[in-house]
Order: structure tokens, then C-alpha cells, then sequence
């Protein structure tokens, strides 16, 4: 069951740990791995009484305590339940009670519209519903996973289970929950196509290639330090990638062999067809392994397939790597400025990083710094280019991109104004102010319904201004022609501030007689 385990076939591991404690039922460890495997696969009531029994013959361990600690907390989640866009796969949101109402709305659209995707593109119908949970505690996430805190990851895919940080549970300048859980329901798809045999790195492949082609936030996005990684010929032949995520030789292998792993399904893609990655699924699944599914379904030598892949590396970004150098004193050069707030530097700098290296759109990006340059020099129009520059190429810094939002509609784009906001959903839902600004947008583009939805979200956050965010509820109804809900949105507001000259006016325009339709 443990070597079952850690090839990720929690199911066959559950038939195995019930054979041991039918042999020993006094077995803790069993009934403990039992229970924990259990609740990956969501059967929640069952787990519960596995890690009930290792509790009681060994009240010590932590892995059950902290489990056991866990399901009590369920009691602060709500269970949400929906339908994907394609009608026939329900799926279950488990959020936690303070988030709820906020983040389904926008992760029932993301799984629904991953589950349209990746059903066409790899060629499989799920077969059961999907369960997504996400946790406002880190380590209460951990222990969902591992049944121990200190785990360092985003999110875990048992199957059709997900698991994963809520928007809450990370620092949203280096978090995008909406792209986590796109990458995890690639895994959901490349795991159930074959029966959990797929290897780690093409699992993982899969997942990274789809947040750059086709995710909520798309754009190859390569860290610094598997840039050097390349530049240090340290990316491993195809035959032995698994070795990378789980036996790593160096501290960063692990993230560098997830973006490999990410390059190569490129690299497939493009040199042998969008067909090849489904046939590559299909191959696993018969029990293929990596050297013989490269070559019966690519028809090309694990060896030869290592020297054409290190070509593609360095056609795509061999010229990058020749100027790391300049590079990294470019950076040095610019934090210099930066502090000194020499702007017209700071500019100068940004600008000659950008050039390097256009596709860098991380925290520290010099977009960043080449819009604050730009915005301190009076250059407002060259800053929102810049902005918008950074966004087209995957950047997510949610006050930057607020900041280009406003901008944009002041320009009279508020189209674009509109889908830049609505990108920063997938990384700060939490922002109440965000919601007001978009609703009012969407509500001006005669989106009512959207702009409902935002309201909701906004109200759902209890901000201090109560009275505007029922008024703002009770626009969106009225635009929709729901008098008497808007009427009843309106006393709302009325009850927080009875002096709201706004909602007063609205509640007396509901309130006159409309004129009958011809």
C-alpha cells in the first residue's frame, strides 16, 4: 500500500491497508493510512472512523491527532454544490464559511471551464465529480495532504480530489490562486486518462504547459533560477526527468524540473503535433514507460529526442542566456536607482532589462519599476503601455493592475478596463474595493448580471460601507428588471443609512408607475 501510495493509486492503496486491518485490527498505522487515504479519495465519514481506531490505540501520533483536528474543523466549511458548463459533471466546492460566498463564484467558473478544455484537448470525460477544497490555513491544507504542517506546496490532486491554498492562505503578491487551481485540474485529467499510471513529470509537464497555453493567466513564464539551470546544462535527459521531482540533487531541482518538464510538452506540441500529448496519455496507461512511449508514440530515440529538445531550449532562449550577465547587473543597477529614486535612471534601467528579457514578469519585473518611473515622471500615458505590456505578458501584481484598470477606463477602454480587474479575481477576490470598481464598470457596459455578481461578492466581504454595497445590489436588480427585490435591496440600505440620498432616489424611481409596454 505505501509503494502504491507514492506512485499516487490511493485507491488500490485503500483495498490494501482494509486487507491489513481485516488481518489485524489493532494495527494503528494501518487504520491511520487507511483513514487519511480515505479522506483523499473524500470519503469523509469512513476516514473518520479509521483515524477514530488509530486514535484510541495510539492517542501519540501526530499524523491522526492532526487528521482527527482537521475533521472537526470541516464544521467552519460550507459544501457547495454545482454543474460544469458540459451539464454532466457535478461538481463540489468544501470552502471555508468567511470565503465562501466569495470565492465560488469565480472557482466554479474556473473548474467548469478547465473540465471544457481539457475533456477536448486530451480526450477523456471524467466519470465521477470533482472536489475542490481550498484552506485559509496553510498547514491545515498540509495536513489534509500529508497528515503533517510544513509542506511547501500550492495545492494536491488525489484523483478527483483537489486540495489547495485558499486566495487567503498565501501572500497575493506571489499567488495565484486561480492559476493553482487550473494546474490542478490538468493533473485530475492526466491522472483518471491513465488510471494513475502517468509518470510525475509528465503530470506535472501537462500542468505547467496548460497554465502558460491556456490558464486564467497565460504566458511562459521561466524563474531566474532555472534560467541558470539551462545556462549550467543542468536540465535532465527525458529517460530520467522523474529523478528531478523525487530524488533532487540540488536545492532548486525540484522547480526546475517542473518548468522542464513544462518545456518538453512544448516542446511535443510544437515539433510533433497537438495529437501527441493525449497519445502520450494513452501509452502510459497501457503501461508504458517514458523511453518506449517517446519512441512508439513520438518515433524518435529517448537520445535523439534529448538533442532535439536541447536545441528547441536553445533557439528559444539561447540569446536570453548569453546576456544573463548584463542581466544581473542590469538588476543591480536598477535596485540602485530605486532606492535613490533617481526616476529618469530607474527608467533608463527598466527599459534595458525589458529588452533583455521581455517575457520576465515576476515580483521584482522592471515593468514594475519602469511603470512607477514613468508615472513619478508625469509620463502617465507611457506607464499605462507599460502596465498594460506587463498584463498581456501573465503579470499579476494586483495593485498594479488595479491601477491599470482605473487608467484604462479613464482612456475610455473600458472594455479592457473590465477584463484586467477581472484577471485580478483570480488573484485577490479578497480585495472589497476591487468588486465595487468592477461592478460599477461592468454595470455601465450593460453587463448587469456580471455586475450583480461583483456586488454580491462585495456585500459578501461586510464592508464598513454597508449602505453603498446593498445600493449597489439593488442597481444591478433594478437594471435586470428585478423591481421588488431592488425595492427590497433598497430598505436595506435605507436601515444602515436612512439619509442615503442615492438609495432615496432609486427606491421613488422603482416606486412610480411604469408606463405599459406597447
Amino acid at each position: 500500500a505505501h509503494f502504491l501510495v507514492i506512485t499516487r493509486r490511493y485507491r488500490d492503496a485503500i483495498d490494501l491497508y482494509q486487507m491489513a486491518v481485516d488481518v489485524d485490527p489493532t494495527l494503528a498505522t494501518a487504520h491511520e493510512s487507511l483513514g487519511i487515504n480515505l479522506l483523499r479519495d473524500n470519503q469523509v465519514s469512513r476516514a473518520r472512523e479509521h483515524l477514530g481506531a488509530a486514535y484510541e490505540l495510539d492517542p501519540f501520533s501526530p499524523r491522526s491527532v492532526n487528521t482527527l483536528r482537521l475533521l472537526d474543523s470541516f464544521t467552519n466549511f460550507r459544501v457547495i454544490d454545482a454543474l460544469s458548463d458540459t451539464g454532466d459533471t457535478p461538481v463540489t466546492l468544501r470552502l471555508h464559511k468567511d470565503e465562501a460566498e466569495v470565492i465560488a463564484p469565480y472557482a466554479i467558473k474556473l473548474v467548469s471551464d478547465s473540465i471544457v478544455e481539457f475533456s477536448t484537448r486530451y480526450e477523456f470525460a471524467l466519470r465521477e465529480p470533482v472536489v475542490v477544497e481550498m484552506y485559509p490555513d496553510h498547514e491545515d491544507f498540509a495536513v489534509r495532504t500529508a497528515g503533517m504542517p510544513g509542506l511547501g506546496i500550492l495545492g494536491a490532486t488525489f484523483g478527483y480530489v483537489v486540495a489547495m491554498d485558499s486566495p487567503s492562505g498565501r501572500s497575493v503578491s506571489r499567488f495565484q490562486w486561480g492559476t493553482t487551481l487550473w494546474h490542478e485540474m490538468a493533473h485530475v485529467f492526466t491522472l483518471e486518462a491513465t488510471n494513475h499510471l502517468v509518470p510525475r513529470w509528465f503530470s506535472e509537464g501537462v500542468s505547467v504547459y496548460e497554465e502558460w497555453r491556456s490558464g486564467p493567466n497565460p504566458g511562459v513564464k521561466i524563474p531566474l533560477s532555472v534560467l541558470q539551470a539551462m545556462q549550467d546544462d543542468r536540465f535532465l535527459p527525458i529517460a530520467e526527468l522523474d529523478e528531478g521531482f523525487i530524488r533532487p540533487s540540488y536545492e532548486e531541482q525540484v522547480i526546475v524540473s517542473y518548468m522542464q518538464a513544462g518545456l518538453v510538452c512544448q516542446f511535443i506540441e510544437e515539433s510533433f503535433g497537438s495529437d501527441k500529448l493525449p497519445a502520450m496519455l494513452d501509452a502510459y496507461r497501457n503501461g508504458t514507460q517514458t523511453p518506449e512511449a517517446i519512441e512508439s508514440v513520438l518515433d524518435i530515440t529517448p537520445k535523439s529526442f534529448d538533442i532535439e529538445f536541447a536545441r528547441f531550449v536553445s533557439t528559444e532562449y539561447g540569446s536570453l542566456l548569453d546576456n544573463l550577465e548584463n542581466w544581473r547587473s542590469g538588476r543591480q543597477a536598477l535596485a540602485q536607482n530605486s532606492s535613490e529614486q533617481n526616476w529618469g535612471d530607474v527608467a533608463e534601467s527598466a527599459a534595458v532589462l525589458i529588452e533583455l528579457m521581455p517575457q520576465y514578469v515576476e515580483t521584482d519585473s522592471p515593468y514594475l519599476a519602469l511603470a512607477r518611473a514613468q508615472q513619478e515622471l508625469g509620463q502617465e500615458a507611457d506607464a499605462m503601455l507599460t502596465l498594460r505590456t506587463f498584463w498581456t505578458n501573465g503579470g499579476f501584481d494586483p495593485s498594479a493592475l488595479k491601477m491599470l484598470g482605473r487608467w484604462l477606463y479613464d482612456d475610455g477602454d473600458v472594455d479592457d478596463a473590465i477584463e484586467v480587474l477581472q484577471s485580478v479575481n483570480l488573484v485577490d477576490p479578497l480585495d472589497q474595493e476591487l468588486h465595487g470598481m468592477l461592478g460599477d464598470m461592468l454595470l455601465e457596459a450593460n453587463r448587469a448580471e456580471d455586475a450583480l455578481q461583483e456586488f454580491e461578492v462585495a456585500l459578501a466581504l461586510r464592508p464598513h460601507d454597508m449602505a453603498t454595497a446593498w445600493y449597489r445590489v439593488a442597481q444591478a436588480h433594478a437594471a435586470l428588471g428585478n423591481t421588488n427585490t431592488a425595492q427590497s435591496m433598497l430598505l436595506q440600505a435605507l436601515d444602515v443609512a436612512p439619509g442615503f440620498r442615492p438609495a432615496q432616489r432609486l427606491l421613488l424611481q422603482l416606486a412610480e408607475p411604469q408606463p405599459p409596454r406597447s
